[in-house]
């Protein structure tokens, strides 16, 4: 149904390289899961707890995602979220070229 959405610009660093995509989170009951799993990942939501959407800690903050490569027939490839994952607190987080 209609409803407000959260354009959002994510920057991506992996081994290959970095880039920005824009990802949408639709603002509805119906998607309170896919919400809840982006605060989740960026460290605002833990497990069994009711989401609360904090715009204001969004920008600057870090987690991480599956990205998978989408293609129509005929046409160019693209980024696209596919999964957030949780934050982990005892996760030092991912730096680019390390292990």
């Amino acid at each position: 149904p209609p409803c407000k959405k959260a354009v959002l610009t994510l920057k991506i660093e992996a081994l290959e390289g970095t880039t920005t995509i824009k990802h949408h989170l639709f603002l509805h009951t119906k998607t309170e899961g896919l919400l809840s799993a982006f605060f989740a990942a960026i460290g605002q939501k833990k497990k069994g707890e009711p989401a609360r959407m904090n715009w204001q800690m969004v920008p600057r903050a870090t987690g991480k995602l599956k990205l998978s490569i989408r293609s129509k027939k005929g046409e160019r490839k693209y980024n696209e979220v596919k999964k957030f994952y949780p934050k982990d607190k005892n996760d030092p987080g991912f730096k680019v070229g390390e292990f």
